[in-house]
């Protein structure tokens, strides 16, 4: 017979032999020498053992480390509901070259006029959504509607 008919045998012979050996003559490791640990200087700071430069762990370090912690729970910030207020008044808009578009508004409290776009705020103003002839402006965590016609 060949060698490649009878390889499978020879490496379950050699497994077998392995498997005795081990168990007949189990392999015993060097013992350790007893790490020498100074006391902390002040609680919270690591142990450093000075004869092997390793730092020691409190059980709360080596737990955070083998095993997971849960991330905090994210609530989704809530949108501000946008309140309708008469002194803010659509004025018009521009399709800029690049077909970026400009909404103008006029804030009727101080005459200014606002040039506002979806990527591009002003004053602390911004844009947050166009819905069909409404337009929703934020500025300082408040919510503003403001609509194309008069009511």
């Amino acid at each position: 017979m060949t060698i490649r008919n009878r390889l499978p045998e020879a490496l379950l012979a050699i497994l077998a032999v392995t498997a005795a050996a081990t168990f007949f003559y189990p392999i015993r490791g060097t013992p350790l020498p007893a790490p020498k640990v100074r006391a902390a200087a002040s609680p919270g700071e690591p142990v450093l053992d000075a004869a092997n430069d390793a730092i020691k762990a409190s059980p709360a370090e080596l737990g955070a480390l083998f095993f997971a912690q849960r991330a905090p729970a994210v609530r989704a910030q809530k949108k501000p509901v946008p309140e309708k207020v008469p002194w803010l008044r659509f004025v018009a808009y521009v399709v800029g070259p690049e077909g970026e578009t400009t909404y103008f508004f006029k804030n009727e409290q101080n005459g200014r006029v606002l040039m506002l776009s979806s990527h591009r705020p002003q004053s602390g103003w911004k844009m947050s959504s166009i819905q069909a002839g409404a337009y929703v402006l934020e500025k300082d965590g408040h919510a503003y509607l403001v609509t194309e016609r008069r009511e």
